[in-house]
This record gives structure tokens, sequence and C-alpha cells, in this order.
């Protein structure tokens, strides 16, 4: 029973940090360019601590999901346009369907 506690404990913290970082980051509207400045001054070094490490290894990993996202966001922002285009373009030809029939 013991290890299960452990694992719940372990769970139970990862999950108040996770929600206490959120906090801290939403209400930081200079987060980015602290981070930024972090991770110049820290990361660049050979030798760096392992919470050192941790962090800049997530704020990398945080700039790639944003570049992803970016260009998710730069791939799917035409298809509302391409969408309302197409569905005109069908409306049309319905219309000379209709037209022919009659």
């Amino acid at each position: 029973m013991k290890p299960h506690t452990k694992y719940v404990v372990l769970a139970g913290l990862s999950l108040f940090l996770f929600v206490s970082g959120g906090i801290a980051f939403a209400s930081s509207s200079q987060y980015l360019t602290q981070a930024q400045k972090f991770i110049n001054q820290n990361c660049s070094k050979k030798l760096v601590a392992d919470q050192t490490a941790l962090l800049c290894y997530l704020f990398n990993k945080s700039q790639e999901q944003d570049t992803k996202l970016a260009t998710m966001n730069a791939t799917l922002s035409p298809v509302p346009s391409q969408i309302a285009s197409l569905q005109a373009s069908t409306s049309a030809l319905n219309n000379t369907v209709n037209n022919l029939q009659n």
C-alpha cells in the first residue's frame, strides 16, 4: 500500500506545481522577457545545475511547441475563407442546375 501512497503524493505535488506555475505564468506580463534573460544568462554555460538544465530544456521545448502552433495556425487560417468560397461555388452550381432543370 505504501508505494501507491508515494505515487499519489508525487502526482499531487506535480499537479500543485503545474497549477501554481500556470498561475505565475498568467500573472506575469513580463514572463517571456524574464525567461529569455534567464536562458541567456544560465543555459549557455557548459556546466549547469540539474534544475537549471531542466528549466532550459522546458523553455526550449515550449519555444518549439510555439513554433509548431504558429505554423499550424498559418496553415489553417485560410481554411474558413476557402470553406466560404466553396459554399458560394456550390450554391451557384445548385442555382445553375435548378435553372437548367426548369
